[in-house]
């Protein structure tokens, strides 16, 4: 058990703190700009007249609020941080993985899991800091005693199931989007895993770019969306295949100058 743990240390030594402090500020950026947004904005039809100021729909808070960029930017920098983690640019980190006690193969797998975790940690992050601003929002809205009746009990989950970003950081009762959630996860962690092995054999993948850009598009389809079912089996195929090919570069030799 503890040849395994120490592999998994290994991943996490140079990641951990790096992930951690992404998250944090992630999270920060995200809840404030969800919480400064304005509650009240202009209704256009009054505009030519006399402006009135109504309640803003709470679903489309993280894209007014650019909630949405913020986390992605965090995600982004995260993927980055794990797929470079092992790469050994100008060092020998292939030597370095063949002596682990494990077979690569193994190692592999335990690294994709560790990244695994880091990234649903950052979601997970992400989930409860837009649950706590959305409950924020609510609060503040049913303070106003002109608009005091838009808010209520059900009001925080209501809009977790309304917008397409919140459900996806948090999908409530909706199984299909927390499978799809857990396999686009695996899906990011095999990806920055299959790069830096490659790239300690001399080669190159794009495998980290297609799962962010899968997982990104992924969360502004709708509760509900026949293509939540479709993005549900793409990151298990893509899965399937990396498992069934793993073994084919195990036993390269390293190039030589590596």
């Amino acid at each position: 058990m503890n040849k395994y743990l120490s592999v998994i240390a290994l991943a996490a030594r140079h990641t951990i703190y790096k992930v951690l402090a992404v998250t944090a500020v992630a999270a920060a950026a995200v809840g404030a700009l969800m919480v400064r947004l304005p509650i009240l904005e202009k209704n256009e039809a009054y505009l030519v007249i006399d402006p009135l100021y109504v309640p803003r729909d709470l679903d489309v808070t993280p894209s007014r609020s650019l909630a949405t960029l913020a986390c992605l930017a965090g995600f982004l920098v995260i993927m980055f941080l794990l797929s470079r983690n092992g790469c050994g640019f100008g060092t020998k980190s292939d030597y370095t993985v063949c002596r682990l006690r494990v077979d690569e193969g193994k190692a592999s797998l335990l690294w994709a899991a560790y990244y695994t975790v880091c990234i649903l940690l950052y979601w997970a992050a992400m989930a409860a800091v837009c649950y706590w601003a959305v409950g924020r929002r609510v609060a503040m809205l049913a303070a106003d005693p002109r608009w005091g009746y838009c808010a209520g009990p059900q009001s925080r989950m209501l809009t977790f199931y309304g917008s397409p970003f919140l459900h996806h950081l948090l999908p409530l009762a909706d199984i299909a989007v927390w499978a799809e959630d857990v396999a686009f996860a695996a899906l990011c962690g095999a990806a920055a895993m299959e790069f830096s092995r490659r790239q300690r054999k001399g080669r190159i993948s794009v495998a980290p770019l297609f799962a962010a850009g899968m997982t990104a598009a992924g969360f502004f389809f709708p509760m509900g969306s026949w293509i939540n079912i479709i993005f549900l089996f793409i990151p298990i195929a893509c899965l399937v295949v990396t498992i069934l090919k793993r073994g084919d570069e195990t036993d390269d030799p390293v190039p030589s100058g590596a």
